[in-house]
């Protein structure tokens, strides 16, 4: 008892999978990227492959396929290659804010020219594909914050980027974010009306907003009390779901009726729980 251990070789397996190709990424920018050159590298690429994977998404969303890849049948809603939205949520709204500070960098901070003029145009287009992608992923909670960030860098651009900027510089980058505004709500309100509308009417839903939030609660305060009997290496890969039925309090048991109750739903707290004190700090 309480050395490193699992319910399931196969369970725990999955985890290394996970994590493998995270690791070498990991490693690769830690000993790799010697220069700003070779990160704005790797910068361009994580956007240019979320593009990529967000036209893809598009393409297998607007065919109505209800499998990923057009191979693997899913019953609950998913986006691009990810069975689980929130995941794709959560992926295409970091890559929307770095295509938006990269934007912002290329059109403020250098030189002028031909290529950086073509730059800003592709960077608004990444910027189109990512918000476009956000909204058919259909992750509520987050609808706010993207339309949220999207407002500030408006008024950043206008407030703050184009002060010191040529006239004909200022003509441009309005009239690029005109462009981008105007095009994001055609293409948001052609594909995915629908998806806005659930989750604009979830969010009003007090009600549910209020049960999501005490269901969260009660699986913080469950996994609080498995990690205590196993601090230090945890219970394993997937080890949560094997025992969350035993140690939730009475009184939240209907919680456990809740889909996705099998995970915490708070990453910090899940990784205490499945690896331990020992486990958390590696990762």
């Amino acid at each position: 008892p309480g050395f490193p251990s699992s319910f399931s070789r196969k369970e725990a397996a999955e985890m290394l999978i996970w994590f493998f190709p995270a690791l070498t990424i990991a490693l690769c920018i830690r000993n790799g990227i010697r220069s700003r050159r070779s990160l704005r590298l790797l910068l361009n690429l994580s956007i240019s492959s979320g593009a990529l994977l967000g036209i893809f998404g598009i393409v297998q969303f607007l065919s109505g396929s209800r499998k990923v890849f057009w191979l693997f049948p899913m019953r609950s809603h998913f986006f691009a290659s990810f069975s689980y939205q929130n995941h794709a949520g959560e992926y295409f709204f970091l890559l929307f804010c770095l295509a938006i500070g990269l934007f912002f960098r290329l059109s403020f901070l250098q030189e002028g020219g031909r290529m950086r003029t073509w730059g800003q145009w592709a960077l608004l287009a990444v910027c189109v594909i990512e918000l476009l992608s956000f909204q058919m992923a259909g992750v509520a909670a987050s609808l706010l914050l993207i339309w949220f960030v999207l407002a500030v860098a408006s008024v950043f651009a206008v407030a703050v980027g184009i002060r010191h900027m040529h006239p004909a510089i200022k003509v441009k980058v309005v009239v690029g974010m005109i462009c981008f505004a105007s095009l994001a709500f055609v293409l948001v309100s052609g594909t995915a009306r629908k998806q806005v509308a659930d989750q604009v009417r979830e969010i009003a839903n007090g009600k549910q907003v209020a049960a999501d939030v005490n269901t969260r609660w009660w699986q913080l305060v469950t996994a609080t009390r498995i990690w205590k009997n196993d601090p230090w290496f945890g219970v394993g890969g997937w080890g949560y779901r094997h025992l969350v039925g035993f140690h939730v309090p009475r009184k939240a048991w209907r919680t456990l009726l809740v889909q996705g109750a099998a995970n915490v739903h708070n990453d910090t707290m899940q990784f205490l729980v499945e690896f331990g004190a020992v486990g958390l700090d590696h990762l």
